[in-house]
């Protein structure tokens, strides 16, 4: 099996201001891709985890990357040595927002255990890291990443994708 791809931003902005006799306008059109080809190397990945997940109010889903039970669209296991890019999509019909942690035992791709990052309603959270070395997952002590629904009431639905390199 092989896998490759890319994973792109684009924002298309238009500022308009209403003159006396015209409009006056700014177009911003900025656009970055990260082409990742199949392998364990510089902007390369060998491994997919996507899912969308439901995480009822108050509850946190964690996700184990290092064998912790995750399986790719085709049953194989999803535990790489190296995490390429973490990406987490709340819905917009969700009426809680939803907090990505890093845990004591957390994949490092936020700066400490504890750190978090908020995705509200129709929000997202992208991290790519395609360097040979990505985030390194070690069983027990890095291969953690909490999801967690922060009110107590509504169930929420997120989409997420993990790319990532074994070896």
């Amino acid at each position: 099996m092989s896998l490759d791809g890319t994973i792109k931003l684009d924002v298309l902005m238009a500022l308009v201001s209403a003159l006396d006799l015209a409009n006056a306008r700014s177009d911003l059109a900025y656009s970055k891709t990260v082409s990742l080809a199949n392998g364990v190397g510089l902007g390369q990945i060998n491994a997919i985890y996507h899912e969308q997940l439901s995480i009822a109010g108050s509850a946190t889903t964690t996700l184990d990357v290092a064998g912790g039970g995750l399986v790719d669209p085709f049953g194989a296991a999803f535990a790489p040595a190296r995490l390429k890019a973490a990406i987490v999509y709340s819905l917009p019909a969700n009426l809680n927002s939803l907090d990505v942690i890093r845990t004591a035992n957390g994949v490092p791709f936020l700066g400490a255990a504890a750190d978090k990052f908020t995705v509200t309603p129709g929000g997202l959270f992208v991290g790519v890291n395609p360097s040979a070395a990505g985030w390194v997952v070690a069983a027990g002590t890095a291969d953690e990443i909490a999801l967690t629904n922060i009110a107590a009431t509504n169930t929420i639905l997120i989409d997420v994708i993990l790319l990532g390199a074994n070896t």
